[in-house]
């Protein structure tokens, strides 16, 4: 059975499948950030601090880096290009 169809990208319901999208996309590229390197020279995505901190103004970000960056990259792109950027067409 497949999840209800979601217009937007919702981390209320997990169940949508944009929801299931993310989860392929991060488990599909997760491999690729793997390192050896010490934290502060590994590949970094400066992004929010957390899902809920702060507003346009007051936001605090941080650099995240190894699985955690390929997350704050998908979640970039989430945020400037909504839910249709984990539909597989949008990468084509």
């Amino acid at each position: 059975m497949l999840p209800p169809e979601a217009e937007e990208f919702s981390w209320d319901d997990p169940r949508t499948t944009a929801s299931l999208d993310w989860i392929f996309l991060i488990s599909s590229l997760n491999f690729s950030f793997w390192s050896d390197k010490r934290s502060s020279e590994r590949y970094g995505v400066q992004w929010r601090e957390s899902r809920t901190s702060g507003d346009k103004d007051g936001e605090r970000v941080q650099v995240f880096t190894g699985y955690r960056s390929l997350v704050a990259a998908i979640n970039r792109g989430l945020s400037f290009f909504g839910s249709g950027f984990l539909n597989d067409r949008f990468r084509r």
